[in-house]
């Protein structure tokens, strides 16, 4: 496989600065590939904001920025009757990249606009994926989730923060007509639309990826030992692969953590200095940070966080987590009855 690495993102207008720290983490960690072909999967991004991504580009030597706006596939996912998500369908565009990118590619590499490269990903390129259509990491929350899309404990459940596909199997296979079928005839609606679809249509043929890929805040927080001892070993990562994703993290997946993330002000998330480091690397680094919108229940929970003891609040945290995930899938069960 050629030095070269092909990147995967996609965002609307809000997203697209979050995204661009973290393609400037990326670049910056990254210069010893040869190439890096990025391409944007983009949604309704305003003239601004994606003069800022080829000026981020022409940075570094080693990249090649391709911007794709998907009409065609926003199209088919609204007949296909797939919801947005956060009230944009960019969300959902990962699932059927092979619509937009026609390139004769082996591997791609899909990161969220919520990550931040720190390390080499090199390793990507040579990574074998063994049968299986994608590589994805488990996810660190979806304990009480899963349970209610039909998975048992013991079974993993994937975080799609961070996709690797095997371009080649995908399209033999054709897993993006998989997913459309399976959209069709089973079930649309979901808590986490494009997670769920690729955890339930892809089950058994997902390859498991070190955390150290998808380093998600829960970890950040709680050493493994804690995490596991809240959360339970069933369907996870073993305490030596914990220890050893831990000292060698490439990949930090700064998702919503107590309802902020590192680009909101006066956040508690545990990623936000290494978020602002990269946001004054980047061509964002006027970017004001606004206060987020937090109703008094996230409110609560951030001066709790604050009196607290870690060990305690995390429990305090697991239990509303769960709390919330039921009252959620529940109104959409309602709805798919419906």
């Amino acid at each position: 496989m050629k030095n070269e690495l092909n990147v995967l993102y996609q965002f609307d207008d809000k997203y697209a600065p979050y995204a661009g720290v973290s393609l400037t983490s990326l670049f910056h960690n990254n210069q010893s590939i040869k190439q890096i072909n990025v391409y944007l999967l983009v949604d309704k991004v305003s003239e601004k904001n994606l003069d800022k991504f080829y000026l981020l580009a022409e940075k570094y030597e080693n990249s090649k920025l391709l911007c794709i706006e998907p009409l065609d596939v926003i199209e088919k996912m609204q007949e296909w009757n797939i919801p947005k998500y956060r009230g944009s369908y960019a969300a959902n565009l990962r699932l059927f990249f092979d619509y937009c990118i026609k390139d004769d590619i082996e591997r791609l590499l899909y990161l969220d606009s919520d990550t931040i490269v720190c390390g080499d990903l090199s390793e990507i390129l040579q990574m074998d994926l063994e049968d299986n259509y994608i590589a994805m990491a488990i996810d660190s929350v979806g304990r009480e989730h899963k349970h209610h899309i039909g998975f048992s404990k013991d079974e993993p459940y994937y975080n799609s923060g961070v996709i690797i596909y095997d371009v080649k199997k995908w399209k033999r296979e054709k897993c993006s007509d998989k997913i459309v079928d399976y959209l069709k005839n089973v079930r649309s609606q979901f808590l986490a639309p494009d997670q769920d679809l690729l955890n339930l249509v892809f089950k058994g043929k997902i390859c498991r990826l070190s955390n150290s890929y998808n380093y998600q805040p829960m970890h950040s927080v709680l050493a493994p030992e804690k995490y596991l001892k809240l959360y339970g070993c069933e369907g996870y990562y073993s305490l030596s692969e914990l220890n050893k994703a831990s000292k060698e993290v490439k990949i930090f997946h700064a998702f919503r953590y107590i309802g902020e993330f590192p680009w909101h002000k006066k956040n508690l998330h545990p990623n936000n200095d290494i978020f602002d480091y990269y946001l004054h690397l980047s061509v964002w680094s006027d970017f004001e940070k606004t206060v987020a919108r937090n109703n008094l229940f996230i409110k609560l929970e951030k001066i709790l966080y604050k009196i607290l003891p870690v060990p305690a609040f995390m429990k305090i945290f697991k239990l509303v987590n769960q709390i919330v995930n039921s009252m959620m899938n529940k109104k959409i069960f309602h709805q798919i009855q419906e």
